[in-house]
């Protein structure tokens, strides 16, 4: 089994022995897995991956769920990342408050575990406490909402489903920027709350949230 970890960091001489490896892995009696954190339209189209090669290897294709589809498993995950760096002697004795917890649990995480895992070290180098608070998460967070709504929003949509995706992303953004208050988010959006709960229904958002 050969095991491809990132598509996307692929130069074009290595995707062409990767392609001449793939025309020949069956006989060769080689299994090809592999990753990418893009999306393979978007990867092909936007950053020039062979087209050829992407419908070779996407024969079988599991996609994995971003971080905010859910969120109910972020303080699990985050705990067990400081668990593993305090053991292996990354940083000193640290430990999540339950309000730092939930800040990260209402976060976005564009760029998903590879974020979560970056915020987790970072937390753990520099918090002063061995508690990292509230205070901790809400100042390191805010580094890793980089993702633009535009590299979010495919242009091909019909006007109406494009502007719907980009209100999707706007308010869950804010929203995880407010740490999930409504008053907070009717404030930085301008808009009226009873205006703003029927707003995020529509979305879908107060659906999934009131799920979690």
């Amino acid at each position: 089994m050969l095991f491809i970890a990132e598509l996307a960091a692929l130069s074009k001489n290595q995707q062409k022995h990767l392609a001449f490896l793939a025309a020949r892995a069956e006989r060769s009696n080689v299994r090809l897995v592999s990753f990418t954190a893009e999306e393979p339209k978007r990867l092909v189209d936007a950053q020039g991956f062979d087209a050829a090669l992407m419908q070779a290897l996407a024969g079988i294709v599991i996609a994995l769920p971003a971080l905010r589809e859910h969120p109910e498993d972020i303080p699990e995950i985050a705990t067990l990342m400081l668990a593993q760096l305090v053991e292996t002697r990354f940083c000193p004795p640290r430990i999540f408050s339950t309000g730092a917890l939930n800040v990260m649990r209402h976060f976005s995480w564009p760029g998903n575990l590879e974020d979560l895992a970056a915020a987790v070290r970072t937390l753990a180098l520099t918090s002063l406490e061995e508690e990292i608070g509230v205070g901790d998460a809400e100042r390191v967070l805010p580094q890793f909402a980089r993702r633009t709504a535009e590299a979010e929003v495919s242009f091909d949509l019909p006007l109406r489903e494009a502007r719907e995706a980009f209100e999707r992303i706007y308010f869950e953004h804010h929203l995880a920027q407010a740490n999930g208050s409504i008053a907070r988010l009717a404030e930085r959006s301008g808009l009226e709350r009873t205006h703003l709960y029927r707003k995020l229904k529509a979305l879908g958002i107060l659906a999934r949230r009131k799920e979690e």
